[in-house]
């Protein structure tokens, strides 16, 4: 079975700075490629609990599109990198720090550069 889908929010670990959804992380299938099924299913992760890394998993991120390729037949999907299962795109920016960009604060030189350059006049 193939199909591509977006990772929901859930249990997440932190592994190296990333909040990767722990197992069984739930995908919103948008399309199926070969096969078909429900409209959200579960997919095995790499991380089992708490911040214990399977490498033959994947590790995903809430609001990722991820194509999934499996050969289980029961939920959760069973999948890896190596199975060719494979992000599509890059989780979205938290809400939250989209909506508090005072929160991010530029290196000293670089606002004040940025701040001239799209100020001054040309000519």
């Amino acid at each position: 079975m193939v199909f591509v889908g977006t990772m929901l929010t859930g249990r997440t670990a932190d592994v190296g700075g990333v909040s990767v959804l722990v197992s069984p992380a739930r995908v919103r299938v948008t399309r199926y490629l070969k096969g078909g099924g429900p409209g959200v299913v579960t997919v095995a992760t790499g991380v089992a609990s708490g911040s214990v890394v399977n490498e033959d998993g994947i590790e995903p991120q809430a609001g990722q599109p991820w194509k999934i390729y499996t050969l289980s037949r029961r939920m959760p999907y069973q999948t890896s990198i190596c199975d060719g299962s494979t992000p599509t795109g890059k989780a979205p920016v938290r809400q939250a720090a989209a909506e508090q960009p005072e929160a991010i604060v530029p290196a000293p030189g670089r606002a004040r550069t940025a701040a001239v350059t799209a100020t001054a006049p040309h000519g």
